[in-house]
């Protein structure tokens, strides 16, 4: 099995026309190992020329690996000039032994893949000196004649059937049969007495009677299935009970998007919580704030996000093209971490402790019909750099067209593993030298769903209206002192539904957001919902006409002290939020 480097349009044009080495392909000796050779620890390298310089070990690296990694070089040698210690007949079928370089490894790694690069020197990354960058590595594996008995299809389990509902039969306690009951008892009291006109006083009376206890009668239910968890119908009930046996019952969290936003000039500024509307019927690109176009676009029901994090926004970054390296057929493998733009930009430099080297990779045109309407709006996806390193491709004019010579300037760049792509990205197609299938889009915002609304008036803390029964007292001279029954206050918010997720801002620069050296693109997208907060305060009121301190939001108020001013937004079945403040033992309860 041969392992070939870059692919073979490129090894054509770098051996008819450019002056530069290159690895050609690489075999494994296994089965066809002569006596006394090990298996799997000798590879034949075949290159492009006769190398100017005789080859080391030292110009040897070899990376990856799972189990096995940091495979040594015992030796290397061209297969015309082997050493002492090589095996007779080692290379007795090599052809072209001139350019094929052998190299024995220390050992012959495990199932995954590894990369042999011919490097300048001992710890160095950069290619050898007179060799081409692409043609300097290759991927192989050690086991490519080993069988493989893995089988990773998942095994398929049939849930259990659900068992049927069983038929419940409520005893009916309702108006008509409360009615019912108190004229039956009538008739047996007073048999006399068979008036049944609704105009009578008699009549009116009962159904009077029977209103006030179907009342009674629906808030002794009410409260009582409220109390259980098999029984509670309300969301807010629900909530509570789940919490007490440790089930934090979410409320989803707001929708979040990477958005690309294209500038004519640099350094534009874009503060955080800038709203972004979805598309609007005639409206620009730009709408001034607490102008008429914008109430004119509102008006339209559109979904409204806004900006999480301060951005500079620059017209350099607005848009990339992709650099195939010669290649007219090149596609970016599903689960890529690297790729390469055309042209030097010194912008997209990472930076670990802010959110703003992401690029978003699209399909710009059908690779199939090369049509801007067929293209699949699926094919993107953003990732956030790890690393952008300038470089050149020295024979890169070689595969423009009209083909010249000389080179062109490249920026390589790598994202972290957890943003690797999810599909093949196609960049260029056959036959249509110079088509950019897809490209890669920066000046990338993060942005939340929701609208940011401030000066919502919550009401009044009332006084207490009641009190609590006092006992007898032990004499007739005792007067126990009152006790009074605190009032509810639970505000309900004007507007529906409320958001639920985090600060950008405040994630990133949290503790245990600091401790972490790097947020990839993915992670930013997700919200866990079990541990969302409302996106509600901090609420400040007023307190002998002297401004109060706030009050913060909490999921629950059960590890709140007394003396905490917290809150909780409960959502009832309306998708409407209410305010619960503490009660004095589980935080601190409003004054009047």
């Amino acid at each position: 099995m041969r392992f070939h480097c870059c692919d073979l349009r490129r090894l054509e044009v770098i051996r008819a026309a450019g002056g530069d080495n290159g690895i050609e392909f690489l075999e494994v000796l296994d089965l066809a190992a002569p006596p006394l050779a090990p298996r799997q620890k000798t590879l034949f390298v075949r290159l492009l020329k006769v190398p100017a310089v005789p080859l080391t070990s030292g110009n040897l690296r070899i990376d990856g690996g799972e189990r096995i990694q940091d495979i040594g070089i015992d030796w290397c040698a061209m297969a015309d000039t082997l050493p002492a210690i090589a095996e007779p007949n080692l290379a007795a079928g090599v052809d072209l032994p001139a350019l094929t370089l052998v190299v024995r490894t220390e050992s012959n790694g495990d199932y995954s893949n590894y990369t042999l690069s011919i490097v300048a020197g001992p710890g160095s990354v950069q290619p050898l000196g007179g060799f081409d960058p692409m043609l300097s590595s290759v991927q192989f594996s050690f086991k490519i004649e080993c069988p493989n008995d893995f089988d990773c299809a998942p095994a398929l389990i049939c849930p259990p059937e659900a068992p049927a509902r069983p038929a419940i039969d409520y005893l009916a306690k309702d108006y008509p049969a409360l009615r019912r009951l108190m004229l039956d008892r009538l008739s047996l009291l007073s048999p006399s007495w068979t008036e049944r006109s609704p105009a009578d006083l008699g009549v009116a009376l009962v159904e009077l009677l029977a209103y006030a206890a179907d009342n009674l009668s629906y808030r002794q239910d009410a409260i009582a299935n409220e109390a259980y968890l098999a029984t509670a119908r309300q969301r807010t009930s629900i909530r509570r009970h789940a919490l007490l046996i440790d089930y934090p019952m979410h409320e989803g969290c707001n929708a979040r998007a990477f958005v690309h936003i294209a500038v004519s000039s640099t350094n534009v500024p874009l503060p955080k919580g800038t709203q972004l509307l979805t598309r609007v019927p005639n409206a620009g690109a730009a709408i001034a704030p607490a102008s008429k176009a914008l109430a004119a676009a509102l008006a339209g029901s559109p979904l409204v996000f806004e900006t999480a994090l301060n951005a500079v926004l620059d017209e350099r970054l607005n848009r990339f093209s992709f650099y195939t390296w010669g290649d007219e057929a090149c596609c970016l493998p599903r689960g890529s971490t690297r790729a390469t733009l055309r042209g030097h930009h010194p912008l997209l430099q990472p930076d670990k402790n802010k959110p703003n080297a992401i690029l978003i990779f699209e399909e710009r045109v059908s690779p199939t019909t090369l049509q801007e309407a067929d293209r699949d709006l699926t094919r993107r996806w953003a990732v956030r750099l790890t690393d952008a390193r300038l470089s050149s491709d020295p024979s890169g004019l070689l595969f423009d067209h009209p083909a010249g010579v000389g080179p062109v300037d490249v920026t390589e760049i790598a994202w972290d593993a957890a943003d690797a792509l999810t599909f093949p990205l196609c960049l260029s197609v056959a036959g249509r030298p110079g088509e950019e299938i897809s490209i890669a889009l920066g000046n990338i915002v993060l942005a939340d769903h929701g609208s940011t609304l401030e000066g919502e008036g919550l009401g009044t803390m009332p006084e207490s209206r009641l009190e609590l029964v006092r006992a007898t007292p032990e004499s007739c001279c005792d007067k126990p002192a009152k006790q009074p029954v605190p009032p509810r206050f639970r505000p309900l918010l004007a507007k529906a539904p409320l958001s639920h997720g985090f600060d950008l801002e405040q994630m990133l620069t949290a503790p245990f957001g600091a401790s972490m050296p790097w947020w990839p693109a993915s992670s930013l997208l997700a919200i866990d919902p079990q541990a969302a907060m409302p996106r509600i305060g901090p609420v400040s009121g007023t307190l002998g006409g002297l401004p109060a301190e706030g009050w913060e939001p909490r999921r629950n108020l059960l590890s709140s002290r007394p003396y905490d001013r917290h809150f909780v937004a409960e959502i009832d079945d309306g998708a409407r939020a209410r305010l619960r403040f503490g009660d004095d033992q589980n935080g601190k309860r409003p004054d009047p």
